[in-house]
């Protein structure tokens, strides 16, 4: 779960059929740049539960939890579910 400030979240989901979406979100006056795309796997629908890969600013991280930061600089975020 993405988390920010004032009780907002973000939990990735993906319908059927969708492998992947990219988002562009602005957290005050910090932009983060979310990819979100389903693993290698049969089924074509995912909730997220867990993460199963997350990439922030190119650097592979183990959480579950992300909380953003507004620090005025751009960020990518990539989420494998």
């Amino acid at each position: 779960m993405i988390m920010g400030q004032a009780g907002r979240s973000l939990k990735p989901w993906l319908p059927a059929g969708w492998r992947s979406f990219k988002m562009r979100y602005r957290y005050y006056e910090t932009y983060y740049q979310i990819t979100v795309r389903l693993t290698d796997t049969d089924d074509d629908s995912a909730e997220c539960a867990q993460f199963a890969q997350i990439k922030i600013d190119g650097a592979m991280k183990s959480l579950q939890n992300l909380n953003l930061i507004n620090d005025q600089r751009e960020h990518t975020i990539e989420i494998r579910l």
